[in-house]
């Protein structure tokens, strides 16, 4: 494969035109980012521990996808805005797994073709 990432947005339901297979440029796109749930709470000064750090641990469902494809096929563009349109939930499979999320915004920008998804939960 190239320098190029896979990922592919599906419905959870059977649709003839609910999938997507996208070539996407690493440049813009953001599929490997994860983060833990903390928090940090400032202590008094009296104290002398300065902070409280909080961890509650990692969840799939924290993750946000951005997706960047240069040049996309007009078949590209309309499979992406017909699941944005017609899903509130997809199938999102990359090579970091396999995960359930909502499509919370498709658009074009400067010939590439964009979209943020938000994980619900892994598949």
């Amino acid at each position: 494969m190239s320098d190029r990432y896979q990922v592919s947005i599906a419905a959870p339901t059977y649709d003839v035109s609910g999938h997507v297979l996208l070539r996407c440029e690493p440049t813009n796109s953001d599929l490997h980012a994860i983060e833990r749930r903390v928090q940090r709470i400032k202590l008094l000064p009296e104290s002398g521990a300065g902070v409280w750090v909080g961890d509650n641990g990692y969840f799939a469902g924290d993750r946000t996808l951005k997706i960047n494809v240069k040049q996309p096929t007009q078949a590209e563009i309309d499979a992406l805005f017909h699941l944005t349109k017609n899903y509130g939930e997809v199938v999102v499979v990359t090579s970091g797994g396999a995960f359930m999320g909502a499509i919370r915004r498709t658009y074009m920008q400067s010939g590439s073709l964009r979209a943020e998804i938000w994980i619900k939960s892994a598949a």
